[in-house]
């Protein structure tokens, strides 16, 4: 009998082992596939989120505004004359330049506002179930953007934004708010640059 004993509690303790190491295992999966996640969907220069996650988050938006009839705001600003800053400083100061307003972008937009890095030194800003604070919320974002020094190991950079914005409904299309929006990033441009041209279509609520 006290074999028998002796057997059961090693069948425990042995169960136990095996059940604390099956939950450390699937931990380190969790941890990997949220990493993995991270990686998949972020820009890795400037942390927000890259241009095919924002693809899909704007489709998703889109399907929202047309159940809640409501709307949303996409912004595509651009960095002028960032070309400039790479020849003049160098490639590592374009890089914090960009770090820099990808870290500023999370600042300033709320937790259901989505920025995220376009390409190149294009971001798109997507603000969803909102029209009225849109047009004062890219022009205070211009604002900051040309009065913030960023520094870089090759002295203070400034930069300035152009920034084309639309406000639409659920019925829009996708590709038609980017050629839009794209189009009055290009016309604030032509104006001057350092500046918002902004297009509304909806109404506020």
């Amino acid at each position: 009998r006290d074999s028998g004993i002796v057997f059961a509690s090693m069948d425990i303790t042995d169960r136990k082992q095996a059940e604390k190491e099956l939950l450390e295992a699937n931990r380190r999966l969790l941890a990997m596939q949220k990493v993995l996640k991270r990686e998949a969907t972020r820009d890795s220069l400037t942390g927000v989120l890259n241009r095919r996650a924002i693809l899909e988050h704007l489709n998703e938006e889109l399907a929202r505004c047309r159940r809640d009839g409501t709307c949303l705001s996409a912004a595509i600003c651009d960095i002028d004359h960032f070309k400039s800053v790479n020849d003049d400083y160098g490639h590592q100061a374009g890089d914090r330049v960009l770090r820099a307003l990808g870290k500023l972008l999370r600042q300033r937009c709320r937790s259901s506002d989505i920025p995220c890095r376009y390409g190149g030194e294009e971001f798109l800003l997507v603000l969803p179930g909102e029209a009225g604070r849109s047009a004062g919320f890219h022009e205070r974002l211009v604002k900051s953007v040309a009065e913030h020094a960023i520094q870089t190991r090759s002295g203070a950079v400034r930069i300035t934004l152009s920034l084309g914005a639309i406000t639409v409904s659920g019925d829009a299309d996708t590709d038609e708010i980017l050629a839009r929006a794209d189009k009055a990033m290009y016309k604030a441009k032509a104006e001057g640059r350092n500046r918002v041209v902004f297009i509304s279509d909806a109404k506020a609520p």
